[in-house]
């Protein structure tokens, strides 16, 4: 069956907007979008579900000298994907933290004024 170019494309993206809004989990229902969409196009291709496992553990391709491993776990092993990733989850956290920003400036202007570095008493409580 082909699900490229037809309504059968749409499908993972539904899935993954409806899951966010009835479980309010955001990244797992994007997580679980993507595969759908990755099964879906593995079928498309005829390469169906054992394609699929075959991809996410180990994906070689070619012999010998020639042998080159497309695979998600190769994949998310090199070290440029890697620090692509840690570099998303600080912006992520800076992001997060976003809010408590201003409290924690105010937390270490009080500590620096009780280890006697201002004279400023206009602090908040």
């Amino acid at each position: 069956m082909n699900f490229i170019g037809t309504y059968w494309a749409l499908v993972p993206s539904l899935v993954a907007i409806i899951l966010a809004l009835i479980t309010k989990e955001v990244y797992s229902s994007l997580f679980v979008g993507i595969v759908l969409g990755a099964v879906f196009y593995c079928v498309s291709t005829g390469a169906g579900l054992d394609g699929f496992v075959n991809h996410v553990l180990d994906d070689t391709v070619g012999n010998g000298a020639d042998t080159q491993s497309f695979g998600l776990i190769h994949c998310l092993s090199d070290n440029w994907n890697v620090g692509i990733i840690v570099f998303l989850v600080i912006l992520g956290t800076m992001v997060d933290m976003g809010p408590y920003r201003e409290g924690l400036l105010v937390m270490a202007m009080r500590q620096a004024h009780s280890a006697g570095s201002s004279s400023d008493t206009s602090l908040p409580k």
